[in-house]
């Protein structure tokens, strides 16, 4: 089949959904969210595996078409023998398209280039109805601001560009440790401004990390770090080490687009249940284990939503750059969750949205502002910057329902990657979710995809809230064996 015949097949699906039921869909992978999936249950099915391929590539224009099931490292594959990567590539292989536009992904060219759906100029959308349209600044510009961040909730994509860079075979890339938060800071700031790859991780209270890197050509004597080979350090591991010597090396440009691949970051250590030394061989072991776990499972658990909410945090807000330490502050005495993760989206410099073009997405936008008071954050600082929490809370007394609710309340805009734990209504006047809701029956969205509100805003519950399990990994385990479709 060619392109347009793959697509109508979807649309051919979509049109037979039953009246009574709203549309779920089929992935090449599972999903990359801790989300509950019990939403997905009795849901009329649509496959959208096929839409797997990479259309065209413009050098002269430094676009790549595709659709939307093809993943970031089948696109980087596609785009590297020409010299070309996408402007902003997140951290997985297994990340689709239509999943980073629907999710909102950001890395860390992300300063530079802004997050993933900035960097896609159009993309076509499959709508409620069945109907295919063309979403671009001139075009269904209000479902182009909109669809962004909707999780799946106001069209399927079936097509994208995707803007590209310019590469080169390496990216060298320098490592350093500070002691003071403030000092980490202003570095991290610096960097901003001087480097293509910028990225920070809070090791522990009184140890944080920067990482700098730019492409690079040659060797010139450096060491190369293979951050994608089974067995060797993980990345972050291998950066706290270089960075206590101030250290540089290179990382083949593939690898280190990829370099948290084998222990997405660091969350592989959840599944040493079998407390695997960290040698090569205990790291080679548990590599082949979490690379099964997530192209089978993704990162969906067997453990019950409740019980794994209660005892892991997995979940990102942003603050402005203006408030880095005090948030990293914040983060360190409300979860004490090391490491964690800084990360820093800006303006990209050409498509839609680079600076002065006037375009926003509804769901970066904190509706809560009027106008001017968004324009002074703007003028404030330009860029804002993620903190990723993914690990065991270590501070005493830590609720969970509590706790996230407080951060995602504290964070200039939370992500809706993780559950969200607001209250409804200031869920609903963040994202601005009245705006949203007048977007879903124009464009056929209503009555076939579920609300954004279903997907990512954790139901309140009657119970009062309980500890973190202590033998939580056993109790994954159990579930697991229990149920053998769902991961760890």
């Amino acid at each position: 089949m060619d392109h347009d015949e793959r697509v109508q097949a979807v649309c051919t699906q979509l049109k037979a959904r039953p009246a009574s039921q709203k549309i779920t869909v089929k992935k090449k992978r599972p999903g990359h969210t801790p989300h509950d999936y019990g939403y997905k249950a009795g849901k009329h099915v649509v496959d959208l595996t096929h839409l797997d391929h990479v259309l065209s590539l413009d050098r002269a224009q430094r676009l790549v078409i595709c659709e939307g099931e093809v993943n970031m490292g089948q696109l980087c594959k596609a785009t590297m023998p020409y010299g070309f990567v996408p402007a902003v590539v997140p951290e997985l292989e297994t990340f689709t398209v239509g999943g980073l536009i629907g999710g909102l992904g950001l890395e860390t060219s992300a300063h530079r280039y802004g997050i993933f759906p900035m960097n896609v100029p159009w993309f076509d959308a499959v709508l409620g109805n069945g109907e295919v349209v063309r979403c671009d600044e001139q075009q269904n510009a209000d479902l182009f601001r909109t669809l962004p961040g909707s999780y799946g909730t106001l069209g399927l994509v079936t097509r994208a560009a995707i803007q590209l860079v310019p590469c080169k075979p390496f990216v060298r890339s320098r490592y350093h440790h500070f002691a003071k938060a403030s000092d980490y800071v202003a570095a991290f700031a610096r960097a901003l401004d001087e480097h293509h790859f910028v990225e920070g991780m809070v090791m522990g209270p009184d140890s944080h990390v920067l990482v700098v890197g730019d492409m690079s050509d040659a060797r010139g004597g450096l060491d190369i770090y293979n951050a994608m080979k089974s067995g060797n350090l993980w990345y972050y591991e291998h950066a706290a080490k270089q960075a206590r010597q101030n250290r540089e090396d290179l990382v083949p440009t593939y690898e280190y687009l990829f370099r948290h691949m084998r222990s997405l970051l660091w969350v592989s250590r959840f599944a040493n249940f079998l407390h695997l030394p960290m040698t090569r061989l205990g790291r080679y072991i548990l590599d082949e284990r979490v690379m099964h776990e997530l192209m089978r499972f993704g990162l969906t658990s067997a453990i019950p939503t409740e019980a794994r909410e209660r005892s892991v945090v997995m979940q990102d807000v942003a603050v402005s750059l203006d408030r880095l330490e005090e948030g990293i502050a914040y983060a360190k005495e409300h979860f004490g969750v090391y490491p964690f993760w800084n990360c820093a989206a800006g303006h990209p410099q050409r498509g839609p949205y680079a600076e002065g073009r006037g375009n926003s997405m509804h769901f970066i936008i904190d509706h809560r502002l009027s106008p001017d008071e968004r324009q002074a954050l703007e003028q404030r600082t330009r860029y804002m910057v993620d903190i990723g929490l993914y690990g065991e809370p270590t501070v005493p007394n830590f609720r969970h329902r509590s706790a996230i609710r407080a951060l995602q309340s504290f964070a200039n805009m939370p992500a809706m990657w993780g559950v969200c734990y607001l209250d409804r209504l200031d869920f609903r006047r963040l994202y601005g979710i009245d705006e949203y809701e007048a977007l879903r029956p124009r464009y056929n969205a209503e009555e076939a995809f579920s609300h954004i509100e279903e997907k990512v805003l954790s139901r309140p519950s009657a119970q009062p809230e309980q500890a973190p399990r202590p033998l939580w990994r056993a109790e994954a385990l159990f579930h697991r064996v229990r149920n053998p479709g769902r991961g760890l």
